[in-house]
């Protein structure tokens, strides 16, 4: 049945064009990558609960380091969402329980990915912004510097003018003497 939910995650990964792990071990959610959104289903939980027809194995503390807002169903906290995370607190053991975790995943994934694609996007859109204003200031203090150096040129030409004509002059006087 883990299938169905990776089925469902890389499905969700590839609509929103956007990394999701999977993870089902403790030890993973340690090792989460900040550029990727987080799904994470206890595997290994040891209590045992029944929420209606729904029997899971519960982990109230389950990726708590993951964090995100708390989700309750009859009183029972079954899921934590945050801004690129969904963790569900139990794993499911029967059919109505992994339907019920498909239909969590359906509800609040989407949205996770269009945050996350957001958060790229404005991150990409602030790089971008930041470059243009630094090359601008590097085109800015080019610009001065080529002025400065034409000032310069001009100057040396101004001056190579006038010692030129003035050998004209020189070399005139000289060709006109006996």
């Amino acid at each position: 049945m883990i299938q169905q939910i990776q089925d469902l995650v890389q499905f969700y990964a590839q609509k929103y064009h956007v990394p999701i792990d999977l993870v089902t071990e403790k030890w993973q959610t340690d090792t989460t990558n900040s550029q990727h959104i987080t799904v994470a289903l206890p595997r290994d939980a040891s209590e045992h609960k029944a929420l209606g027809e729904i029997v899971v194995s519960y982990d109230l503390n389950y990726a708590k380091e993951v964090g995100g807002d708390l989700v309750v169903a009859e009183d029972t906290p079954i899921a934590r969402i945050g801004p690129q995370s969904l963790v569900l607190l139990f794993w499911p053991k029967n059919q109505m329980a992994w339907r019920f975790a498909r239909s969590l995943l359906d509800q609040h994934l989407p949205k996770i990915c269009r945050q996350h694609r957001h958060t790229l996007r404005d991150a990409l859109v602030d790089s971008i912004t930041s470059c243009v204003s630094d090359r601008k200031r590097e085109l800015q203090s080019s610009m001065r510097e080529d002025q400065y150096e034409v000032e310069r040129l001009s100057m040396e030409i101004t001056r190579l003018s006038r010692k030129l004509e003035g050998d004209r002059q020189a070399l005139s006087i000289f060709q006109r003497a006996p």
